[in-house]
């Protein structure tokens, strides 16, 4: 880079005080460019003042506190909507209580999650221990690739991998891919790449940026680490600078040729399909307590959600199927009540889709249940990946009484898993996606389902836990990235919103407010293309 620039770099990172500030203070620029805040173009250059101090570190202790506290910084306020758990006073526990659990769920991820992504920094401190520091050596592009890959290992085969152990501790939502939902030049690249293959790009970005700045040593007190500002003359510091500005108008000559490839022009393929299916979502907006804790006002919420869904100001005619949210009928028993509410509905709707529980010998499950509404032949999805301590307990049976007498008040005996390879649910011979809230961060979940011949694709949640509507915004991005991945129309049904319908192509047509009671119809059209991303992607 030009040698003013990178002095004064040298210069402030050569005060410790000025390297704390650099913990403190850059991740929270990384942080603006979550989905929640919008600015998602920081995501291609906030990594760089990371990868700087890892680069200049003066021991791999330094390293890891440095990093330690530039993650835990980031992870904190990507994960503060947490915290809007509390309180937590309708399930009978006291204030202080309340502000412990949602202190310990806001913290705890945040903590383990800044831990394990200090692995992708201490890969940068030790490759940069064997470079040749007089030569101004900087990462080449194989070392780039296999740093970016190192990140994206952690955050999508670690973090949100259904199989993997550790992603019990992990909330895989503030990934840098999700920053890059609303950026349409990518639209293409998701459809190739998926979410994986754009972390491994922008982390790429962002190693290349850091390889044209070159650190100095001024004193000669670190030997390995900064370059020497002797060994160069002229404006710029080394001919790798060349090579860095070659390699990133590579990467931008890739997003403008692929972006702009009328052969991935996944509108124009679609538009000989005549089948489309007439959905009604219903956003009920329902209190959780309803939801969650007991059944003593089921009737109330379902005949709040049956004049939803009968809504006379809109057009009721017949429909291929009608979508309440998870949990929209918190109980598994199905009575006289129940087969009323279907004898309703059956008039205007060929299928009913909703989130409920259901009982299988011993095993209890958090569920989506269809019923074909001439047969009424049930199916069930059962949820496959549960949101640790808030749908069961990890280790239960090692903790003290104390501890599970708390489990037992807030969430009960909790759920069982769902088998992985349930057969997928269907709607007039068209099979669909399905997936239960917290499961729509796990892309290989969904790829699997559309590998298997899903058309469209499913998500029924209810994010009311959360007074913070920051998780909202999140979970939309989520949404668009699953659309754009598998080239599937995606319909969101929340409790509280955002109830959406998310095109193929990334356009989000429907939108609810949050935190209201609504009702829309839609027309989906499902398809049976899979994209590069769901054939061949990781």
């Amino acid at each position: 880079m030009i040698r003013p620039f990178n002095i004064f770099c040298s210069k402030f990172l050569s005060s410790q005080v000025n390297r704390v500030l650099v913990s403190l203070i850059c991740p929270l620029i990384l942080s603006a460019s979550l989905a929640s805040v919008g600015y998602y173009g920081l995501a291609w250059f906030a990594l760089v003042p990371l990868i700087l101090l890892n680069k200049s570190a003066k021991s791999l202790l330094s390293c890891f506190l440095e990093t330690f506290i530039f993650l835990t910084i980031y992870n904190l306020v990507s994960f503060i909507w947490i915290f809007s758990i509390h309180p937590l006073s309708w399930l009978g526990l006291s204030n202080l209580e309340s502000i412990s659990i949602a202190s310990l769920a806001w913290i705890l991820p945040s903590l383990y999650q800044s831990l394990l992504l200090s692995i992708f920094s201490i890969a940068v401190f030790l490759i940069y221990q064997f470079k040749d520091s007089k030569k101004h050596e900087e990462l080449s592009l194989v070392e780039v690739l296999i740093l970016s890959f190192i990140w994206a290992l952690i955050q999508y085969k670690v973090f949100a991998s259904p199989n993997s152990p550790w992603s019990i501790f992990s909330i895989p939502v503030n990934q840098l891919a999700y920053s890059q939902a609303m950026n349409s030049s990518l639209f293409n690249l998701f459809s190739i790449f998926g979410a994986t293959g754009i972390e491994i790009l922008i982390v790429a970005f962002n190693l290349l940026l850091a390889n044209l700045v070159h650190l100095h040593d001024f004193n000669n007190s670190i030997y390995r680490v900064f370059h020497q500002s002797q060994a160069s003359r002229g404006l710029f510091e080394s001919n790798s600078m060349a090579k860095s500005i070659a390699n990133i108008f590579f990467i931008v000559l890739i997003f403008v040729v692929i972006q702009s490839s009328s052969w991935l022009n996944f509108d124009e393929k679609r538009k000989d399909m005549d089948t489309a299916l007439a959905l009604r979502l219903v956003q009920a907006n329902l209190d959780r307590k309803d939801t969650r804790s007991s059944n003593e006002n089921l009737d109330s919420i379902i005949n709040l959600q049956k004049e939803l869904s009968l809504d006379s100001g809109s057009e009721i005619s017949q429909k291929d199927l009608l979508i309440w949210s998870e949990a929209a009928i918190p109980s598994s028993t199905r009575d006289e009540d129940f087969q009323n509410l279907l004898a309703n509905l059956a008039p205007y709707y060929s299928s009913f889709l909703f989130g409920t529980y259901s009982q299988s010998s011993d095993s209890s499950f958090n569920s989506l249940e269809l019923i074909d509404m001439q047969s009424s032949e049930a199916r069930f999805y059962n949820k496959v990946n549960l949101v640790p301590f808030g749908e069961y307990t990890p280790f239960i049976k090692i903790f003290p009484e104390s501890v599970k007498k708390l489990a037992h008040n807030t969430i009960g005996t909790g759920f069982d898993r769902g088998d992985n390879e349930q057969e997928l649910l269907s709607v007039n011979s068209r099979k669909f996606a399905s997936n239960v809230c917290f499961e729509l961060l796990f892309p290989s979940l969904v790829r699997e389902q559309v590998a298997k011949g899903a058309e469209f694709i499913v998500n029924v949640n209810d994010l009311s836990w959360f007074s913070n509507s920051m998780i909202n915004d999140l979970f939309l991005a989520v949404a668009k990235v699953r659309a754009l991945e598998n080239r599937k129309d995606l319909v969101l049904v929340s409790n509280s919103g955002y109830s959406s319908y998310i095109q193929a192509s990334g356009d989000i047509s429907i939108i609810s407010n949050l935190n209201s009671q609504e009702s829309f119809d839609l027309k989906i059209q499902p398809n049976d293309t899979l994209s590069i991303y769901n054939q061949y992607g990781w």
